[in-house]
């Protein structure tokens, strides 16, 4: 989602991944914001 607010953001940084093993068939992107709000739940 594009914000008017932050146009800074609204580039995609480039994204390299290597030494996946030929068999591999999926992978996984975890990523956490350190700086978000905190959800009701959510520990």
């Amino acid at each position: 989602m594009l914000s008017p607010l932050f146009p800074v953001f609204q580039c995609n940084p480039p994204l390299e991944i290597s030494g996946v093993p030929d068999k591999a068939k999926s992978l996984v992107l975890i990523m956490d914001d350190l700086d978000a709000q905190l959800v009701a739940g959510h520990t």
